[in-house]
């Protein structure tokens, strides 16, 4: 069963979102993708700080060129060998994070924005099965802060969240919980003509949920 990996560290954060340092071959040689649900650890917290881990899902990822990179890109031909010296070298990779909620210091999950962002430095990693089945338990106040990223390819990364996180559900024993999302989904988008979008999504990665 796929384990909690190490991504990167925190570069820059807000109260809504907070942007990470990585590296292609992370990227590769982990479960990390687009909609995945992620967290920081508050490691070696103050016993003051008002959360022990923050929890985001991954609204973009970037990846970063370098000078041999901009010097290639504009030549005519290009040889295949470095095509496939792209994949073995470790190139630099920004990860955006959009912020779901926190974990209090007091073990309680609450899809209330964190009281303060992580720091920089902070260690990001991605969220197990366990961890992901704990955040999405709780309820689903945490879709709104999807539904207020403009910036972001909303319907998208519902629908990848939707996918993944029905699949944990369902390794554990609980197969109504996509059908009980889509329900709260519906409620959130009644009045707003973005519901038909989210739906055609979430039915292209999961058919079954039509």
């Amino acid at each position: 069963m796929p384990q909690a990996e190490f991504v990167g560290r925190v570069l820059e954060a807000t109260a809504t979102r907070f942007w990470v340092g990585s590296r292609v071959s992370r990227l590769e040689q982990s479960a990390l993708s687009f909609g995945s649900l992620v967290r920081v650890a508050a490691e070696k917290a103050p016993q003051a700080a008002p959360s022990t881990q923050i929890y985001g899902i991954i609204s973009q990822i970037r990846l970063r060129s370098d000078q041999l990179v901009e010097s290639i890109a504009p030549l005519d031909q290009i040889e295949e060998s470095i095509y496939s010296d792209q994949h073995q070298r470790n190139l630099p990779i920004q990860i955006e994070v959009l912020v779901l909620g926190h974990k209090t210091k007091e073990g309680q999950i609450s899809y209330l924005l964190p009281p303060r962002p992580p720091l920089t430095l902070a260690r990001l990693y991605t969220c197990s099965p366990e961890e992901v089945r704990e955040f999405t338990s709780r309820g689903w106040g945490y879709l709104r802060h999807m539904l207020r990223a403009d910036d972001a390819p909303v319907a998208e990364m519902i629908a990848v969240h939707l996918k993944r996180a029905a699949a944990a559900h369902k390794a554990a024993g609980n197969e109504n919980w996509l059908n009980e999302a889509l329900h709260a989904l519906i409620n959130l988008l009644r009045d707003d003509a973005r519901l038909m979008t989210v739906l055609r999504a979430v039915n292209e990665v999961v058919p079954a949920a039509a």
